[in-house]
């Protein structure tokens, strides 16, 4: 058997420049993972189970009506159209939208205009 002489320092492999990975890249790789992840994740619960809240100001829109009405300028009617067309905007929303009066939504974010 032959005896196994350490290299020399001229026969040592050299290390390929850009080769690895510095513990430092390694670390700000997997935070850009799971920072992607994370708003992806947050993005898909928003788009598809979270519940969206709109509001209808029913009091405002009958007050309009009843105003014009009394003032001439819409005829019964126009004004059981505008009541059908607020009605269908109410029922023709999204899956997973609620809609509320306006008047007990503290901050009355998306309003359907009748």
């Amino acid at each position: 058997m032959s005896e196994e002489t350490p290299p020399s320092a001229s026969q040592t492999p050299k290390a390929v420049p850009g080769a690895g990975i510095s513990w430092v890249g390694a670390l700000m790789l997997s935070l850009l993972v799971s920072a992607l992840s994370a708003a992806g994740a947050v993005k898909i619960y928003h788009d598809q189970f979270a519940v969206k809240v709109v509001t209808v100001d029913v009091r405002s829109f009958i007050e309009d009506l009843r105003e014009k009405s009394l003032r001439g300028e819409i005829s019964e009617e126009q004004m059981r159209q505008r009541f059908d067309l607020l009605e269908q905007r109410i029922s023709h929303q999204p899956p997973g939208t609620v809609v509320f009066l306006k008047e007990v939504v503290l901050n009355h974010g998306n309003e359907i205009q009748p």
